[in-house]
Order: C-alpha cells, then structure tokens, then sequence
C-alpha cells in the first residue's frame, strides 16, 4: 500500500473497501460494450478507456493488483483492432506497476489480435504509441521478451536503431553547442541516420535528454567518457554566462537538468542493486562521483546567476541534489558565493539567486553540519568560514531581505526561512549545545523577525486593481501571494516548530498588530498570517485572534443602514423613497477589510468554531443585509470559508516534529513516502473529521442560507414582491450570492443529483458509487436540496432571460450557481490543481532526494 492512501482521512479509507466492486461494474459496462459478431463494436470500447486508466491509477495501490488484473482478463475477450493501439497504451501505463507480466501481456494480446507488420503502419501513429510502450519502465524488456511476436525485419530495426544511439552520441553532443549570437546556425551540419533521427523526434524524447541519458550512462571507472564530457563542459560553460544567453538557454538549461536527475537516479539504482548484494565494475565510486559533481559545478557556478529565471531555478535545484552526492564540494561553493552575494546587495538577482541555493540545499547542510555518521568532518570548510556560521548569517540577513521594494529578495528570504525550519524539530528560547546554533538566542530573532514583518505588511501594495464587481478576491494582489507559496509555507511552518511559550508570545505581538491595523492593501497576507497561527495552535489563536476580529466586524456593522434582504425578515428598503440606504466608504473599507480578514483567518478552525457559532451568523446575517455590495461580498467570504471548516477534512498539527533524525536528533525525520510498509511502526496524521454538532451547525446555514433563499429567490421570480425594478434588482443580487456562497462552501459535501438509468437498474446500481472514493468530507443537505435548487435555479432562468437579460452581475451569479449544481466536483479538481502547482514550486527544497551519502540513507524519496 502507499503511503498516501494509509494516511487517508479515516471515513475516506473504509469507503475504498468497496472500489472493488465498484471498479467489477465498470469492467461489466465494457464488455457489454462488444459484441463479438460485429468487429466494428469494439470502437465502442474505447470511450471506457480513460475511465479505467483513471480507476487504475486512482486506486491501484489501494484496491492492490487484483483490479488490475482483473481489468486485463476482461480486456482480453475483445480483439481490439489496429485503431485501438492508443488505448492499449494508455491502458498500459495505467497497469505498468502491476508487475512485469502486464504490460508484455497487453503487448502481445495486440499482437495476436492483430497480427501484421508493425512496419506496415503509418509511421505517424506507430512511431510515437510504440516508443511511448518502449519508455515504460518495462518497455524494454518487453520488446525483448515479445521478440517471437516480431517479423524479422522489425527485430533488425530494433537493433539497428539501438546501436546507433551510442554510436552518434559523441557527434550529436558537438552538433548542439550554440555558436554565434541568437540568430546564429551550425556551421556544419551531422548527417544523422534516418532511424537515428526518428529515435530523436522532437515528440518523444528532447535531444538534451536523451544526450545527457547517454553521457550518464556511458561513464564508468576507468572509461574514457568523462574525459569527452569534461571537454564538452569546457565548451558549453561560457554560453551559461548570465551575458551569453540567447536561444540556445531554454536547450542548455535542460541539458543540465537531465544530467544531475539522470545521473541522480543511476545512483539510486545502483545503490539498491548493492543494497541487494550485487557487484558490477560499472557501478560509479567517490571518485567518479566527484568528477561528474566537479565538471557539473562548472556549468552550475556560471548559470547561477543567468537573469534566465527556468535556467537560474534549475540551477539551484540541481545544486541542491548534488549537495547529497558531494557535500564536500558542493557547500563550500555555495557558502562562497552566498558570502559573494552580500558583499554585493545591490545587485538584487545575485543575492536572490544565492540566497534560493541556499534554501534548496538547507537540508543537506544541516544534515552535514549535525551528522556523526557523516564520512567527513563536521566543519567541511576552514573555521572562519564554518557552516554553522553559514547557518547563523543566513538566518540573521535573512530579516534584512524582507523589503516590500524587493520582491525577488523577499520571496527568496521567506523559502530560505522555511526551508531551514522545515527540518528543524523544535525552536526553543535559546539553543542549546546539541542544537544547530549553540547559544543563538531565537526568542530575539522571533520578535525581530516580527517587527520587520509587520513593517513589511504596512508597506505593501497591490500589484492590480481590485476587481470591485462580481466576486472580488479575498486576495489583496501584492507579489507575497501572486508570486509563490513562499510566504504561507514559511509562517505555517515558523509558528509550528515554536515551543509553546515562543509561539504564545508571538500570538499577542501578533493579535495586538492585527485588531490594531486596517490595511486594505494587504487582506489576504493579514488573513493567511491569522490562518498559520490558528494551523499551529486552533484553541489559543481562536480565542486570542478570531473572537477579537469577529468582535470588531459586528461592531462595525452595528447601527448600519439594512436592507433585509439577508434572510432574516422583509425588505426593510422604502421603495416609496428614491434615497437609498448607503454606508461611508471608510466604514464599508473597514467592515470590508474586517470580514475578509476573518474570512481567511478562520481556516483549519474546526470545532472550536462552534463557541462562537451565534455571532457568526449574526455577522453573517448583517453582512448580507448591508446596502454595500463590497460588504455583502465580504459576507460571502465568511459564510463559504465557514462552511468549509465545519464540514471538510482537513490535517491538523500538519508542522509538528512527528520523528527525530536518528542521525541528528535536533533535526526532523522525513518520511519516505514510497518505501513505507504496514509492519513497520507509523505515524498518521491527525485529521479533523466533522463532529456531530459540526454537521448540525452546516445544515442550519445551509438551511439558513441555501434552502430559505432558495424560497425567497422563488418568490421574488414567480410574485414580482417587488414594484421598483432597482430594488428588485439588489433583493436578487444578494439572494444569488447567498445561494451560490452556500454551494461553494459545501461543494461535493452536498450529494449528487440521485442518478436515473434508461435499462431499469437503478436500485442495483444506487448501492454501490460509479466513482473512486475520495470525499472531500462528511455529507451535509441531501438530493432532494439540490434538486429544488436547480428547479429553482432553472425558473429563475427563465425569468432573468425575459426580463433582467442586460444584467451581467446577475447572469454571472446564476452561471456560477448552475456550474456548481451540475458540475459535481469540478470545484474541488480545480482547487486541487491550484495546490498541485503550489507544490511544485516549493518541491524542491522539501523533498531528500532518494540518494544521501552525507548520512547513508538511501530510499525512494523522502518528504515533509
């Protein structure tokens, strides 16, 4: 099993019991799909394939093989047909970790059913599907294995082609350094055989890949070939100057990507192959490894500071999987040109990129400095110039690089923070002499750390305008959210590594700066600042930050002009009288700001939530009811953000120490996610799964705010309550968002339409979900509630068509609730690919590549 799936929300890992039958019904729906006397019907087939490639690779780890193989039983009862190639592929990744057999099953199964020359295929469909297969993990072995399946003709193709891979690599490496300026050309051409050119096809395989493939692989002990690459690296260095760019910088920054990732993953195989007890005399030594690590330092001191941002990231990144390889070399180097960086703070990019290396390689150098079981000494570099002093001034100039005006250097500071304490367990007062930092006094560092970042927040300002129509951001729009997850990370992990006296002081310096402040050009970094401190501690900052903030916003609404459009009784709004009720717009920035703010702030709140559930629903109620559209908007925020917290499942003390580093106890063990086994002692994470006063609490908001709106929104449609069209117009506005803010907050919490089926067998079929479990939490309303409201809904469309159909605002508010009523799920699948690139940025710097020679810990890959 993987690690993911036993570290499931609880309610979501017994659902998955029943995928098994649920995956046997889909299989079913397929073989009813074919009809053995009409070879034209297995076309029919092929719409079920993204269908099980998604089942497989959603479930396969939790169902375990017998799915998959059960998939490929009733797979082998219908003769697919040439066409269906793609699918058979498709299928084939999907069941690639299966097992060997597999996919050289699938292979031969297209074989026999379709017995020609696979040269006698259009090369344009057949060349790209097969090398696709060949790629696989097994693709090889497979043609190997299926070589009896294989007209003579093709198996010399085969091997003709493989051998004149290696036979044209020396020449196609020369044939790709860049000559001249940016609209230079080769000044002599390779005449590359046609087969040779065919495996280097711009859609299979980039040549900088496969020339690095081949460089990494060709090295051994003894051999010549680092030799020939040491003399290309001495050709290519200059043209990744940061003043030699051109067109070739997006092809040489690859190159140099797949150099340190192919050769990092020859290692780890290597290295399990050791571990498994063989011997080979290709398998690289130190020596080997300090070579390949010196020549690539080359390439990687010039491209550090290329104003390329993809060429000066990677450079980093690989910087930081060679510091595991080599940490002799490599941390020296990068302590020196970090110390280069800040003798020269003027020049923004340098600093940047210094200070990202560093934070990419801080778990490396912390394991280094704290390691006894590393091979070196603790001190790879001369006392004055020590790591631990590396450690120390990163962290001190760390608090002068938070500058509003410098976006580059601020964002580059916080990954630096947060990747440092990522690996640490906890932060005490003042470090004792086991910790990273003897006698470095934190609590001091903590509340200077506060002070700028406070200043830091008064001085921001928005990159864009805000949008003051439909549905403002709760974003402010500054380069701290826009540009990278940097900024969250960093708090969410700073104030869950406090001790517990550290992070109480820092909570009241914190809530003192937050019920003191209006800034209206910094609402989502305040709110994510509340939101880490409620993440590390709910009780403390509860009480401390989110009943202040929601004191304030009440108060601010109190005494203002209502419409009573917000559900709790009659329009209260003289239609008689032409002046409208209106709110000033400093007391409308301010209740904006305050309830924006709250809305962010009371994220992973949970249960302790409900101590306050009157007020907020008076909060919420009085923000609706507001003349001010920036105020109902705000109330829209508050009402979705609260629903959510009550009904989703969410990881609670996400950042606390879980297990020390055997090898250095201050630091944290990373998990690997890969090589985990049930067997052995684990620990999951804590999730909130709603409780019954939670789910109690949800269905009256919804019943507050979706089902009575629904009736209001009904009313307004079918009785014209309304004789002023204005007055309609607003009662509408708000009725919409108050319905559509509802089903944002619950999203898939509230069930699907009940499904209806032409053949009869819905009782059957209602037992068991068509779908891979993966609630996204506990179930609130029913069917029924989303059924009357997209009657409703569908009603309304017809009146808004006849007679609002120049209204935009209330158009999109009526497109955004239709999308949420049909499209189930489609919100959580974008949320999910909002996170997913999230996490890519930040990857680098959390994740122990799977090779470690600083402490002798090899694994697939270990992770925060």
């Amino acid at each position: 099993m993987h690690l993911y799936n036993a570290w499931l929300p609880p309610p979501v890992a017994e659902q998955t019991v029943k995928e098994k039958e649920s995956f046997g019904k889909v299989l079913k729906s397929v073989k009813e799909s074919y009809n053995s006397d009409d070879p034209d019907s297995v076309y029919a087939t092929l719409k079920w394939v993204s269908v099980l490639d998604l089942e497989l690779k959603g479930s396969l780890v939790v169902t375990g093989k017998v799915a998959a193989r059960i998939a490929f039983i009733e797979f082998r009862e219908i003769e697919f047909s040439t066409s269906a190639i793609e699918g058979l592929i498709t299928v084939s990744k999907g069941m690639s970790g299966t097992g060997t057999g597999m996919l050289l099953e699938i292979w031969n199964l297209h074989t026999k059913a379709s017995p020609i020359s696979l040269t006698s295929q259009p090369s344009s469909v057949l060349h790209p599907n097969l090398l696709s297969l060949a790629e696989s993990p097994e693709g090889i072995n497979g043609f190997i294995k299926a070589k009896s399946e294989l007209s003579l003709e093709d198996v010399t193709e085969v091997v003709e082609v493989g051998l004149e891979l290696f036979r044209i690599s020396e020449n196609r490496l020369y044939a790709q350094v860049p000559v001249a300026n940016g609209s230079g050309s080769n000044p002599f051409s390779v005449d590359v055989p046609r087969n040779t050119r065919f495996l280097f096809s711009n859609r299979t395989i980039t040549p900088s890949k496969a020339i690095a493939k081949s460089i990494v692989y060709l090295l051994k002990p003894g051999g010549s070939a680092h030799e020939h690459f040491e003399k290309l690296v001495n050709l290519l260095e200059q043209y990744y100057h940061p003043s030699n760019g051109g067109r070739w910088t997006y092809s040489l920054e690859r190159f140099l990507f797949h150099l340190v990732n192919i050769f990092q993953k020859r290692l780890q195989n290597e290295q399990q192959r050791k571990d498994d007890g063989e011997q080979s005399e290709i398998f690289l030594g130190q020596s080997e490894r300090v070579a390949f690590v010196n020549s690539i330092l080359k390439l990687i001191d010039r491209g550090q500071y290329s104003k390329n941002e993809h060429l000066s990231e990677t450079v980093a990144a690989a910087t930081s999987i060679l510091s595991y390889v080599e940490p002799s070399m490599v941390l020296p180097f990068l302590s020196s040109r970090f110390r280069m960086a800040l003798e020269t703070m003027t020049a923004t990019h340098q600093l940047k990129s210094a200070v990202t290396s560093v934070a990419y390689a801080g778990r490396s150098l912390l394991l280094t400095t704290l390691s006894a079981s590393s091979s070196m000494a603790v001190d790879v570099v001369d006392p004055s110039d020590s790591l631990v002093d590396l450690l120390m001034i990163s962290l001190s100039n760390a608090l002068l690089g938070m500058d509003a005006n410098d976006p580059p250097k601020t964002l580059a500071t916080m990954q630096l923070i947060g990747s440092f304490f990522s690996n640490m367990a906890i932060l005490e007062e003042t470090m004792d002499q086991s910790s990273l930092m003897p006698g470095f006094h934190f609590s001091e560092w903590l509340d200077e750390f506060l002070f700028r970042l406070f200043s830091l927040l008064q001085n921001l300002e928005a990159n864009s305008v805000v949008n003051e129509g439909l549905h403002s951001p709760a974003t402010s729009g500054t380069f701290l959210v826009e540009d990278g997850p940097f900024y969250f990370c960093m708090l969410e992990i700073l104030l869950g590594r406090l001790s517990e006296s550290l992070y109480k002081k820092a909570l009241k310096k914190i809530s003192k700066f937050v019920t003191t402040n209006i800034l209206p050009g910094a609402i989502a970094e305040v709110g994510l600042l509340c939101c880490a401190c409620v993440h590390s501690n709910t009780d403390e900052a509860v009480s401390q930050l989110i009943k202040p903030l929601l004191d304030s916003a009440r108060s601010s609404l109190k005494g203002t002009p209502v419409t009573g459009f917000g559900g709790r009784g009659a329009s209260k709004t003289s239609e008689a009288s032409k002046a409208k009720p209106t709110v000033s717009p400093a007391l409308e920035t301010a209740i904006e700001y305050q309830l924006k703010v709250l809305s962010i702030a009371i994220s992973f709140g949970g249960s302790t939530l409900l101590h306050y559930k009157d007020e907020f629903k008076e909060a919420i109620f009085d923000a609706f009811d507001s003349p001010s559209w920036k105020v109902n908007g705000a109330g829209d925020h508050v009402l979705r953000s609260l629903l959510g917290n009550l009904v989703f499942y969410y990881p609670i003390n996400q950042y606390k120490c879980v297990l020390h580093h055997a090898a250095a106890p201050a630091l944290e063990e990373w998990i690997s996610t890969k090589d985990f086994n049930e067997d052995k002692p684990w620990l999951a994470p804590k999730w909130h799964v709603p409780c019954a006063e939670e789910i109690h609490f949800a269905n009256e908001l919804l019943k507050l705010h979706l089902d009575s709106a629904l009736d209001d929104l009904l009313k307004i449609c079918k009785s014209k309550i309304h004789s002023d069209p204005g007055t309609e117009k607003e009662h509408l506005k708000v009725t919409l968002l108050r319905i559509d803010s509802s089903l944002q907050g619950v999203l898939s919490c509230l069930p699907d339409f009940r499904p209806s089926y032409r053949n009869g067998m819905a009782e059957e079929q209602s037992e068991i979900p068509f779908v891979i479990a993966g609630a996204n939490g506990s179930c609130v309303g029913t069917m029924e509630l989303r059924a009357k409201a997209a009657d409703i809904i569908h009603a309304t469309c017809q009146y808004l068509l006849e007679e609002k159909s120049d209204d935009s605002i209330l158009l999109l508010l009526l497109i955004r609730i239709i999308d949420s009523l049909g499209n189930y799920g489609s919100s959580e699948y974008d949320e999910w690919s909002n996170h997913r690139h999230s996490w890519k940025l930040e990857s680098a710097a959390i994740i122990e590549p799977p090779v470690n020679f600083i402490v002798s810990s090899h694994s697939k890959g270990k992770r925060r």
